[in-house]
């Protein structure tokens, strides 16, 4: 069953985390899912990880990179104003929930089948 769930479960928080479509520009009425995708917090802690922190120039060996300025990629992706803690402590919050709910379900399974 996990592997036809797991997909249709997961396929939108993949649409709405931010890597596709920005945050800004998701309908109000459906921007709430990405509050709570999970991918949504992946990605932007690792955009801020790579691109943040007042990282130097990009190296580039073309006459034109549009994004050789780090800060100016944040930008284009509606992160300069991204918070890396914030992601981080979200992410080990789902975590620890996603555990317990795990753990019960288990163990809720295993007293049900004897």
């Amino acid at each position: 069953a996990a592997v036809f769930v797991g997909p249709v479960f997961t396929a939108p928080f993949l649409l709405f985390s931010g890597s596709l479509l920005t945050v800004k520009t998701i309908p109000h009425y459906i921007r709430w899912v990405s509050h709570i995708s999970f991918l949504k917090y992946y990605f932007e802690g690792t955009m801020h990880c790579i691109y943040g922190y007042n990282r130097s120039d990009l190296l580039c060996n073309q006459p034109f990179c549009q994004f050789k300025n780090p800060d100016k990629f944040l930008r284009q992706l509606d992160l300069e104003d991204n918070v890396y803690w914030t992601d981080f402590w979200v992410l080990i919050f789902c975590n620890v929930v996603l555990r317990v709910l795990a753990y019960y379900v288990i163990r809720w399974k295993l007293h049900r089948s004897q």
